[in-house]
C-alpha cells in the first residue's frame, strides 16, 4: 500500500495546525473563538475532520485540488455551531457530513446532528474583512489553491 502523497499530508497537517491555532478561515470566523466548542467533545472534532475529508478532492497524482474549499466548509459548520443565527450557504449535503467507519457511512452523534440541523437550514452571514496579525506571518492556503505545497512553504509549528 502506498503512503499518502506529500501534498495530501501537508494539507492534513496545515488543516490541523489552523484548526488548533484558531485560524481556520479567518474571514468567516473573525472574532469567533471556536476552539472550546470544537475541542469540547470528540464528536465535534470528529465531525470537523469528517467534513474536511469528505469535501477534500485529489487528482490522479494525489495532488490536493480544493483544500481551501474543504476548510471553508468546515469553517461554515463551526460558525453554525458557535453562532445559531449564522446561515450556511449552500446548505450541507448528506455526503459532506457523513462519518465513515471501515468503509461504511455512520449517522453522526446526536449533539452533532443538532448542529448539522441548524447548518443545513440556514443562509450566509456577512463576512468580516479584518484578520488577525497571524495571517501576515502564516499565510492561509486560500480557496482553490492551484500550486501544491512544498516543504519550504510549510509554517514551523
Amino acid at each position: 500500500m502506498e503512503h499518502l502523497s506529500a501534498d495530501l499530508r501537508a494539507s492534513l497537517r496545515l488543516f490541523a495546525f489552523y484548526l488548533a491555532n484558531g485560524t481556520i478561515d479567518v474571514e468567516l470566523l473573525d472574532e469567533v473563538d471556536y476552539r472550546s466548542t470544537v475541542f469540547h467533545s470528540g464528536s465535534s472534532l470528529e465531525q470537523v475532520f469528517a467534513i474536511y475529508g469528505n469535501v477534500l478532492r485529489v487528482d490522479v497524482d494525489a495532488m490536493v485540488l480544493n483544500d481551501g474549499d474543504a476548510q471553508y466548509r468546515v469553517a461554515q459548520w463551526i460558525r453554525a455551531c458557535c453562532d445559531p443565527s449564522y446561515r450556511v450557504e449552500p446548505p450541507f449535503e448528506a455526503w459532506e457530513t457523513e462519518l465513515h467507519f471501515e468503509g461504511r457511512a455512520l449517522p453522526p452523534p446526536e449533539s452533532v446532528r443538532d448542529a448539522l440541523g441548524r447548518a443545513r437550514t440556514t443562509s450566509s452571514a456577512t463576512r468580516a474583512t479584518t484578520s488577525p496579525n497571524y495571517v501576515a506571518t502564516h499565510p492561509h492556503p486560500g480557496r482553490n489553491r492551484a500550486a501544491p505545497f512544498t516543504d519550504d512553504a510549510l509554517p514551523l509549528a
